[in-house]
Parts: structure tokens; sequence; C-alpha cells
């Protein structure tokens, strides 16, 4: 179709219904498809017959039937896709279809043998009570069969016990006088061997006289040793000449006590050094402390100085017992340094600005409300601290 001219001639009057109505039967006549296909070429063939206007209308009608035909060709386009997806649901039912028509089939044939077994299990429901009602005969049987045995057994072992009893009876009279016999036998044994074993006591008494003397001879010895070493001492701790029993006692006893001051002076020192204060700012103190720590008590190196098999040498007892005694001495000595060290700490350190924050004119009531009493305390105690380690490095 080619566009009009102005030459060319207007065309023939003809009413609305005569150019519709076999445009109306077309389209009803044709399918879907093909409708929207011929609306489409319609349209484009419209729009091409003048860009100014159709028949005298206005070029808008142009513009909105090149949109018709654009909206016409997207909904082709989602009639197409739609049609697939009703495709694949179709299919989709088909075969949901088929699975229930499988599964109604499969239904009633479960139903079907379930009622072709009912008359089977209603007949095996009946032999079963009826074998229930033969158990429990059968066990009343049992029950009664079990209490006659029992009877039996009972009145059995009554007559094998009479038996016994007779029995042992008869052999009793026999063995009687066997056993007297043999206890007049045992008699003469008997005193037989209680005069050996008089004679054997006095011989063993006679020998643990003879080895008392002699260990009384040897203790003797020992203890007169011991107290003269204690009497050559440098001062002495004991007067020269034989001791006796009573200052042999004395002796153990105030061995014993110097054991004790020394376990419980060591015991005292541990809680006092070991709660932190004195070994929380060195690490070389804090090691030597936790060295000593991991030592045996002394209570238990005295012990192992006085086995009586495999005792240590007296040395180690000497240098355990060192140990305590520096950490003793260092630590008053320490505390006494610091405590001596007191005004001049307390000059020089009320003299440090950055203690009174470079303000000179602080007051003492100033100075108490700022905590400074504590700060100086905890400076002190960090001042002991290093005393001490130079003492216990010396």
């Amino acid at each position: 179709m080619g566009k009009s001219r102005e030459s060319d001639p207007p065309p023939n009057p003809t009413s609305d219904a005569e150019l519709i109505g076999p445009l109306r039967v077309a389209l009803v006549d044709a399918a879907e498809p093909r409708r929207y296909r011929l609306l489409a070429t319609l349209f484009q063939e419209l729009a091409d017959l003048s860009g100014d206007g159709v028949n005298g209308q206005p070029g808008g009608l142009i513009e909105q039937l090149k949109s018709a035909s654009a909206r016409n060709h997207s909904l082709q386009e989602d009639l197409a896709r739609l049609r697939d997806e009703l495709a694949g649901r179709n299919a989709e039912y088909a075969v949901c279809a088929k699975r229930l028509e499988a599964e109604t089939q499969e239904k009633v044939e479960l139903q079907r043998r379930l009622t072709r077994f009912e008359p089977q299990l209603a007949e095996l429901q009946r032999e079963r009570e009826a074998l229930q009602a033969k158990l429990a005969a059968v066990n009343n049987e049992l029950h009664r069969a079990g209490v006659e045995i029992e009877q039996t057994q009972l009145k059995l072992q009554r007559a094998e016990k009479q038996l016994h009893e007779r029995a042992r009876s008869e052999a009793s009279d026999s063995r009687t006088a066997e056993i007297a016999a043999r206890c007049r036998q045992l008699e003469d044994t008997i005193e037989q061997l209680r005069v050996d074993r008089d004679a054997e006591i006095e011989r063993l008494n006679a020998e643990l006289e003879t080895l008392r003397g002699s260990a009384t001879a040897g203790a003797e010895t020992t203890l007169a040793s011991l107290w003269h070493r204690l009497a050559s001492l440098r001062p002495p701790l004991a007067d020269p000449g034989q001791p006796n029993q009573q200052a042999a006692d004395r002796l153990i006893g105030a061995l014993a006590e110097f054991a004790t001051f020394a376990d419980e002076c060591e015991k005292d020192m541990r809680v006092i050094v070991g709660n932190g204060l004195y070994t929380k700012d060195g690490e070389q103190l804090r090691m030597l402390w936790n060295d000593y720590m991991e030592r045996d008590e002394l209570r238990q190196t005295v012990r192992q100085t006085l086995a009586a098999r495999a005792g240590r040498p007296t040395a180690v007892l000497r240098t355990r017992l060192d140990l305590p005694r520096r950490w003793l001495r260092s630590a008053l000595w320490a505390n006494d340094s610091a405590l001596q060290s007191l005004d001049g700490e307390l000059t020089a350190y009320l003299r440090d600005p950055e203690v009174l924050g470079g303000n000179p004119k602080l007051t003492v009531r100033d100075f108490v409300a700022q905590s400074g009493p504590s700060h100086f305390m905890e400076h002190m105690r960090r001042f002991r601290n290093r005393k001490l380690e130079e003492l216990l490095g010396q």
C-alpha cells in the first residue's frame, strides 16, 4: 500500500458498517493467533499510509497504532510463554494424575487383599486364644508338678539327714576311742613341748641379758662421744665430763626443740614472704623465691638426715638451714633499712614534681586527699623489696 496524494480522487462514501462488517467476520472466523497477526498487519499498513494522517485523521493515530502494534507483539510473546507454561503444567498434571491413579489402584489392591485375609486373621486369632488357654492349663499343671517335686525333695532331704545322723552316730562311737587315744598322745607331746619351751626361754633370756649389756655399753660410748663433741664446740654447748641418763634425755629433748623451732620459723617465713608483697616487683627475686619453695620442708630434711639407713650428710642440713636464715636476715634488714630511710625518701618524694603535680603550694590536707600516703607506702614497699634483692645477692 502506497501513500495517498492530494491529486488522488476522494474515496467513495461508504458506511462504517459496510467497512467493519467484513473485517469483523474475518477476525471472528480466524484462529486467535491469526487474529492477532491480522490486527498487527492492519495496524502496520495503516501506519505506513501516511506520516501526517490517514483520511484526514491527525498523525497521533499513527503513533497509537504503532504502540498498539508493539503491545500486541508483547502480548503475543506473553501468550506463547504462558502456553508453554500451561503445556508444562499440563504435563506435570498428567504425571500426577497417573501417579494418583497408580496409588489409587494400589490402595484398592491392598484393600482387596485385606478383605481376603480377614477370615484367615480371625481364624488365627481364634487359634491364638485356644493356644493361650492350653498354655495356661499347662502352666497350672507345671506349677502343681513343681510343688509336688519340692515336697518330695524335702522328704528326701529329711530322710537323708536321718540316715546321715544315724551313720554319724554309729561312726562316732568307733571314732571316740580313737580320739581319746590320740588326745592322750597329744597331751604327752604338749608336755614335752612345754618343757622344751621353758628351756629355750631360759637360754634366750641369758642371751638377751648379754646383748643388753653390750648395747648399753655401746650406747654409753656413743652418748659420751656426742657429749664430748658438744663440749668441744666454740662456744661449747655442754660441760666436760661424763653425762648421765637424765642429761641424755635432756639432750634429746633439746635437739627436738631446736628442730621444731627452726621448722616453725621457716613456716612463718614462708607465710610472710610468700604473700607476694615482697617478690612481685622483681623478676630475679621471684625466681629465687620460687626456687626456695620447690625444696623439701625443713622437717623432711631433718628426717632424711637422721635416717637409720642411707641418711643424708649433715652438710645438706647445714645448707638447708642457711637458706631460711638468709631470707629472714635479709627481710629484717630490708625492713629496717626502709624504716631508717623513711625521712629521706619522704622528703625526696614530696619534692618530686610529678608527685605534687607541679603545684609547690600543695598542702598536707590536699596531699592526703589525693591518696598521697597510699602512693608513698607503695613507693616504700618497692624500696624495701629492692633492698631485699640486694641483700640476697650479697
